[in-house]
């Protein structure tokens, strides 16, 4: 296939294509109708589009726990199942970005044919599997979510103390303040919430644990048998006996309820728009050493399949970028607090009201999960878990 240039493929979109309107198809799931941002991006797309007179319309399949009893894992195999069978029924996939590596055969290379000028407001993506993978640009993010620290600010006030940079200093401030609160018979506080559940998101978290004590900032993920993931480990168990207990770290609903009724004083969570309490401000992760921290990166990505017709991925072409594009990804981050691939954002005036969210944009240490590592992701996660999990929670020092 020879590659069109960006202007090349607008002209034949806008003129070419007058007398054949293109309907694009999109699929996509979320576990959560509040916070899903594909209806938006789609209507917006097709808002302009209908604007610009391109005649083009982008159709959403939105698979959510009220119309389907498909989780997270079965939409992965749902959409599995459609490309190994190179299925021409969906055009544009959103998909979670550890399966970035799984489907990276079945989507164009994005390369080849957006121009340079829009792919490189994403500074970073060809360092992570997540969208780069192969030597090719399988995908752009339509938002990220990062791992932040929630405190309570008033509490930390109240006692004088200082935002953790370390997780020693965590423990120990955290101890301090709930025995302070015992005494003021505040029994319900939670100490810290390390999510550390029986799911994906405890991968995550454990993962990135294990990134925050590694010795420098430049350094790789240290070795699973390394003194660094032992220490990280130890650390690991004595913040769920000094500070939290089994059922608070396993437990994500109820980290949610502390985050909501400001009884909580460390809460590590993905950073979302959460009707929260306004005790809570957001840092980034302490880690073994001051200055240095970690951040899982999540969120979902938008990739084109390769088994579309050429006049469908051309189409596909457009509509990615328009939901991709600064001004489309800007909207994202003021209406939906969602975080975006577009570094350049975080320097915005307008973005940046809460100046929170881009201080910390600007400090996390992301790290990706393991998804090359084999081709069963899903196994290894598995068993990842099972095995920490083995010394968590057991009676093991």
């Amino acid at each position: 296939m020879i590659q069109m240039s960006f202007i090349i493929l607008v002209f034949f979109l806008l003129f070419i294509n007058d007398v054949n309107s293109i309907i694009l198809n999109a699929l996509a799931f979320t576990d959560n109708l509040d916070v899903q941002i594909y209806s938006y991006l789609v209507n917006e797309f097709n808002d302009y589009s209908k604007k610009n007179n391109i005649d083009i319309t982008l159709k959403l399949t939105l698979f959510t726990p009220s119309n389907s009893t498909i989780e997270t894992i079965d939409f992965f195999s749902l959409v599995d199942s459609y490309l190994l069978k190179k299925s021409t029924r969906y055009d544009i996939y959103f998909y979670e970005n550890i399966y970035t590596t799984k489907f990276e055969p079945h989507f164009i290379n994005l390369k080849e044919w957006m121009p340079k000028s829009h792919i490189d407001m994403y500074t970073h993506i060809e360092k992570s599997e997540s969208f780069f993978y192969n030597n090719k640009l399988v995908a752009l993010p339509a938002y990220l979510d990062y791992t932040v620290l929630y405190y309570n600010d008033r509490l930390l006030n109240k006692y004088n103390r200082t935002v953790p940079k370390t997780w020693n200093d965590l423990i120990e401030t955290g101890k301090y303040i709930l025995n302070e609160e015992k005494k003021q018979n505040n029994t319900d506080l939670l100490g810290y919430s390390g999510g550390f559940s029986e799911n994906e998101i405890g991968t995550g978290g454990l993962y990135e644990f294990i990134y925050s004590f590694r010795d420098s900032v430049d350094d790789p993920f240290p070795s699973l048998t390394s003194q660094n993931a032992v220490d990280a480990l130890k650390t690991m168990k004595r913040l769920k006996n000094e500070v939290s207990s089994e059922s608070i770290f396993k437990n994500v609903v109820y980290t949610i309820d502390k985050l909501m009724d400001g009884d909580g004083l460390f809460i590590k969570l993905g950073y979302f728009d959460w009707p929260i309490s306004p005790d809570y401000k957001i840092t980034t992760l302490p880690g073994n050493k001051e200055g240095i921290s970690a951040s899982m990166i999540a969120g979902y990505n938008i990739g084109i399949s390769k088994y579309s017709t050429e006049e469908n991925i051309e189409a596909s072409i457009l509509a990615v970028s328009r939901m991709t594009s600064r001004e489309v990804q800007k909207k994202l981050m003021t209406e939906f607090k969602k975080f975006s691939g577009i570094t350049s954002l975080y320097n915005d005036e307008n973005v940046c009201e809460n100046k929170d969210i881009c201080a910390v944009n600007k400090n996390i240490q992301p790290i990706a999960r393991p998804i090359s590592l084999t081709n069963d992701y899903n196994g290894y996660s598995e068993k990842f878990r099972y095995y920490i999990y083995k010394y968590l929670y057991g009676d093991d020092n």
